[in-house]
This record gives structure tokens, sequence and C-alpha cells, in this order.
């Protein structure tokens, strides 16, 4: 129910053992409410955001930012109509300030840049199917290192008239 759940302490991260989960439930369940979701601490890679925003003009129109806290301090974000392919996803990549962090500045290893890629293409599909159900979509961070990347916390907005909510179902796809 929260847009950023970082502003309200809705994200706990470094928990090592059971002593500690049950410790940052309770604590985020009694100022936050008893829905939560627990999974597995991403690495700390380059963070990206995908991002898409349905245009009455364009359609589905995906924006690709630095992404994390830098989201909103760096002015480094591309865009592109959707659907496009994986080619075009990493020319977009190429386009951004944090290309270099993702080739390996200064000693860092490089990133997957080739997964990152296909994941934005993917997106860029998804977000081209679902246009006529939602208003905008938000995939940050999606973190990048040389292991893969990896969509850490997302937010859908559903468009405020759409109630026929089939086309928000995809079937699965194999080899993702």
């Amino acid at each position: 129910d929260f847009k950023h759940k970082s502003d309200v302490g809705g994200v706990k991260m470094n928990i090592f053992d059971s002593d500690d989960t049950k410790l940052a439930y309770t604590e985020m369940a009694n100022r936050l409410g008893p829905k939560a979701l627990l999974m597995e601490m991403a690495p700390a890679d380059v963070e990206v955001s995908f991002g898409a925003i349905y245009d009455e003009g364009f359609g589905m129109v995906v924006i690709v930012s630095a992404g994390g806290v830098l989201i909103e301090l760096l002015n480094d974000k591309v865009a592109a109509l959707a659907p496009f392919n994986s080619e075009l996803a990493k020319d977009l990549l190429n386009e951004m300030s944090i290309s270099r962090l993702l080739s390996g500045y200064r000693g860092r290893p490089a990133s997957d840049t080739d997964g990152l890629a296909l994941q934005l293409a993917r997106f860029s599909e998804m977000v081209a199917l679902l246009g006529n159900a939602i208003s905008e979509i938000d995939i940050n961070p999606v973190t990048c290192g040389p292991d893969g990347a990896f969509a850490v916390d997302f937010l859908l907005v559903p468009k405020a008239n759409y109630s026929d909510n089939k086309d928000l179902y995809l079937e699965p796809r194999e080899n993702m």
C-alpha cells in the first residue's frame, strides 16, 4: 500500500536467522500491517530501473534509468516505444552514464549486460501486451552484476477504469 517502502521503513535487510526474521516482522507489522514478503537478499551490484507509462498517442513507453537511490539523484534515463528486441535494449543501456559501471568501472567486474538487455526486452514485450490494462509500472531496482540481473521490487498502477483483469494474466514462459 506504499509507493516507496523504504520511505516508511518497510524494508529490512541483512536478516540472518529466524530470530532476526521474527523481530523484523513484528516491528514492521505493528507499524505497517500484517502483509509481508520475505525474499533472498539480492547482491549489491549496479542498480537499474525499468519503467513504463501508457501514453494515449504512443502506447507504452519504456523508460530505463539509473536505479535504486540514484533514480532521483541522477538524470540518467532513456526511453523507447514498446516492444523492442535485445539489440535495441543493449543500445539503450549503452546510452546511459551508468553503462560505465555496468562495463566494470575502476576494477569492478563487468555486469551481465546481455542478460540485463534480454530482461529489458522481455519487460518491453510484457508491457506492450498489458498496455490496455496498466497506466504505469516500475521495477526498481534491477540489480545487475557478473552473475546476472535480478528484479528486486516493483510497483504496478492499473488503469483507473480497467475492469476486465483477464489481460493481467500472462502465460509463463519457459527458459526466462
